[in-house]
């Protein structure tokens, strides 16, 4: 603001401020900067560490993911596994299921194709087997 003292003299500027604030230090600035900092540091640190962990987590398990088979691939490996040439079906366990079912050959292969979709990976014998054993359950 300006002010003149008198209309003869020259005017003169002064200039007067409000209200005057006190600055910080510019040490105790850094100071402050520094400290924040340091106590900012374990916080990161740990944040840093746990994006790691998850990124890990998530690689190893697509990874797994990968090498693994698919469902429907290891259902085929299991069936092939559990076709047995003709000559080493157990023609005893047929003919047993084949009289608990009137000798229907149509139905006995259903419940047998139906319990390996079922339960993929067993031998022929097992199949025979378990159809038998469910068939001797229900009934009783």
């Amino acid at each position: 603001m300006l002010k003149s003292t008198s209309s003869s003299a020259a005017p003169t500027a002064v200039i007067t401020t409000r209200a005057t604030t006190t600055l910080p230090a510019p040490d105790a600035i850094n100071n402050y900067w520094i400290g924040t900092t340091i106590t900012l540091v374990p916080y990161v640190l740990i944040s840093a560490i746990g994006v790691l962990l998850v990124v890990l987590f998530h690689l190893v398990r697509n990874q797994q993911q990968l090498s693994q088979p698919k469902k429907h691939q290891r259902r085929q490996r299991a069936q092939s596994k559990a076709r047995v040439p003709q000559g080493q079906v157990n023609r005893e366990l047929e003919s047993k299921l084949l009289l608990l079912l009137n000798h229907e050959r149509g139905t006995a292969e259903r419940l047998v194709h139906l319990a390996m979709q079922h339960k993929p990976g067993q031998t022929e014998r097992w199949y025979l087997e378990k159809v038998i054993w469910d068939l001797e359950r229900d009934r009783s």
